[in-house]
């Protein structure tokens, strides 16, 4: 790689990095299967990177790159046209009207979330860490802990419930909600 190509990277990876989470909540919104919605980033994230020659600089990003990740999911949808996820044109823009408040104010939810991860007691912060941050099956936790996967999707059912009334609280008092 010559200094040209990794100064490009490095341009392409500051600009990414602080969108890549609204850019997976639009995808999510459009294609709400998990797995399908991770492929779905993973080729627009590859497609932003071919044409990023073309992107022009001191534009809105984040919008360049919705637009592609757009056209992902829109040919996805023409190959997956029975699929039971695969909404009407209609109801797709009535979802991303609904979902463009939510999108605007992602950068706030987030980071009350990991406000109120941080103030999880240490145990239940570490389940959080195995299931969502490692993606560690239940079942194998359950292992971990010598527990049943009943015990641990109670618990995390718990942290869940914690978690969404510190989020649900902060947002309110900062008037985000």
């Amino acid at each position: 790689m010559d200094f040209d190509e990794d100064k490009s990277t490095q341009r392409f990876l500051a600009l990414l990095t602080p969108v890549q989470g609204r850019i997976f909540a639009y995808i999510l919104s459009r294609w709400p299967n998990m797995a399908d919605a991770q492929d779905l980033m993973q080729e627009s994230i590859a497609t932003m990177w071919e044409k990023f020659a073309e992107y022009t600089p001191g534009t809105d990003f984040q919008a360049w790159a919705i637009t592609i990740a757009k056209f992902k999911v829109l040919n996805f949808r023409r190959k997956h046209i029975n699929s039971p996820l695969a909404f009407n044109d209609q109801v797709l823009e009535i979802l991303q009207g609904k979902s463009q408040g939510f999108l605007d104010k992602f950068d706030d939810r987030m980071e009350t979330l990991l406000s109120c991860v941080k103030k999880l007691k240490n145990p239940d912060r570490k389940l959080v860490e195995l299931r969502y941050l490692q993606e560690y099956p239940v079942s194998q936790i359950a292992q971990r802990y010598d527990v049943s996967p009943r015990m641990i999707y109670k618990t995390l059912a718990r942290i869940h419930n914690s978690l969404l009334n510190c989020v649900r609280r902060n947002m309110v008092r900062e008037g985000g909600c």
